[in-house]
């Protein structure tokens, strides 16, 4: 975990990360949406949720029901209300109080009818505004909310400032999803439209896009066994410069062309079924509170004194931070830790953390020592069980050490911190992944899924260090049965994760 990273874990969660983590719990204040949605096929919607110092945070949600779905999406994070309203004011809209449940359930149709069509939301709704949202249950009353235009068919109407490319791309994914002829657009002339206006912030990612659209189109016409040994000759190449994560100018092509024919290979090799399949396996798995190492009390912290609890943290992720740095004052901030607070779990587990890199037999006797001293501390337990998955390589026991990791996340009578959830998903990503050696591929995306949906509170050495990991298991894996001998096998690969 870097320096920076760990000041962070002490301050206020930011406006995002609150929104994404805390703000749907907060009482829904009011709702609002404009008079003329029904006959517009365009829906503003407001929800605010109020805090308990009467202020309020509000999402705004552009929902385009002729096809586009939700087109824009922002915030106000923690506003008063009268702050709230005269923003409400300035809209060219006129706006009349709604039901949570009828706005819920025109967001949820709006998006979930151009998904269908081939559109994506709005990347600030994708990251931040969706979580604001219930989830799209049967605890929300479903309400029937017709998309598309007055026959049914999708309707495209074109807004200031949607430039021609803009415009052709919609219409030629109308054209792709639905046919043509079945679906209508009008397109109002805008003669005061710029060129130039044309390039805004998403020029680079547009750009980037059609990028690997162009390998996409190169790759899918290769047969499958050209494809495979495509790959490997990338990532051969790659390993041998010791480059293979790292993505800069000198590589990005290499980098691309490994991300474009996995991609293509796991399409063939893997169903959106199966991946979702083992999604639901995984996400089962996953059930329990968990808080910020600052929020007390905590597994982490257990047996601190009560006020000592700040300073310990900065004492430990400082020493744990060295390291993994692998820094040479790591062995002096343990031994000062020590000191402190000699014979509390959390500083056993930085000194186990510590001797595993350096000396593996003094490891082993300690693991043994504190395993018995505190056989129901959270972090000891789970590296026991990395040493039994990968320093003794008891493959034959994966199962049983998976359905005991879901076992101790169960019992675990604290909220446990997001470092903490971090390492427990370091250690499940072998047994999870290697579970009866059935569905690999499956369970490698929806694992690696789930780890880039969870990126903001991951712990992001260990974020690192799983996503790598998946790439080279996902990588073998497609690859299997050719004799490059360039390619990292898979006992290589439990050894790296020793490190």
């Amino acid at each position: 975990m870097s320096k920076n990273k760990d000041s962070k874990q002490n301050q206020p969660l930011s406006a995002e990360k609150y929104i994404r983590q805390k703000a749907v719990k907060l009482p829904v204040y009011k709702c609002w949406i404009n008079e003329d949605w029904e006959k517009s096929r365009l829906a503003c919607i407001v929800i605010a949720r109020q805090h308990t110092t009467g202020n309020v945070t509000a999402c705004i949600y552009y929902a385009d029901l002729g096809c586009l779905g939700i087109k824009d999406s922002y915030y106000l994070f923690n506003v008063p209300v009268y702050l709230l309203m005269e923003k409400i004011d300035t809209e060219e809209v006129k706006f009349i109080e709604t039901s949570y449940e009828l706005a819920h359930n025109i967001i949820y149709s709006a998006l979930e009818y151009a998904e269908e069509l081939g559109f994506e939301p709005h990347r600030d709704f994708t990251q931040t505004t969706r979580f604001f949202l219930e989830e799209d249950t049967d605890d929300i009353p479903l309400i029937e909310i017709p998309c598309g235009g007055s026959d049914g068919k999708p309707l495209y109407i074109n807004s200031i400032g949607d430039s021609p490319t803009r415009e052709k791309q919609i219409l030629n994914q109308l054209k792709k999803a639905v046919g043509e002829g079945n679906y209508h657009y009008f397109l109002n002339l805008d003669d005061d439209f710029d060129e130039e206006d044309e390039y805004d912030d998403d020029d680079d990612d547009d750009a980037e896009m059609a990028e690997l659209k162009l390998l996409t189109d190169k790759f899918s016409v290769l047969e499958n066994a050209e494809q495979k040994k495509l790959l490997a000759e990338f990532v051969g190449k790659r390993i041998r410069a010791h480059e293979f994560s790292e993505y800069d100018e000198n590589n990005k092509e290499d980098i691309k062309a490994i991300y474009v024919l996995s991609t293509i290979l796991m399409e063939n090799e893997v169903t959106p079924e199966e991946v979702d399949e083992q999604k639901e396996i995984l996400e089962k798995r996953m059930s329990h509170p968990l808080v910020d190492a600052d929020e007390f009390p905590n597994s982490l912290l257990a047996g601190i004194p009560e006020g000592e609890e700040e300073a310990t943290l900065d004492l430990f992720f400082d020493t744990f931070d060295a390291i993994m740095d692998e820094d040479e004052d790591a062995k002096t901030l343990l031994e000062t830790f020590q000191k402190q607070f000699a014979g509390k779990p959390l500083v056993c587990f930085l000194e186990l953390f510590y001797w595993k890199g350096e000396k593996k037999t003094y490891f082993v006797e300690l693991l043994e020592t504190y395993s018995r001293q505190y056989p129901d501390y959270f972090l000891i337990q789970l590296i026991n069980y990395q040493h039994l998955l990968i320093d003794k390589k008891y493959t034959d026991t994966r199962e049983t050490i998976l359905a005991e990791m879901e076992t101790l996340l169960a019992n675990e009578k604290q909220p446990i911190t997001y470092f903490e959830y971090s390492y427990f998903l370091y250690i499940l990503l072998i047994p999870f992944t290697r579970e009866d050696g059935k569905n690999i591929l499956a369970k490698v995306k929806a694992f690696e899924d789930y780890i880039i949906k969870s990126s903001d509170y991951l712990d992001e050495q260990f974020s690192d260090y799983m996503l790598n990991s998946l790439t080279m298991l996902k990588i073998i894996q497609l690859t299997d049965g050719l004799d490059d001998a360039t390619l990292v096998k898979p006992n290589q690969w439990e050894a790296d994760d020793t490190d």
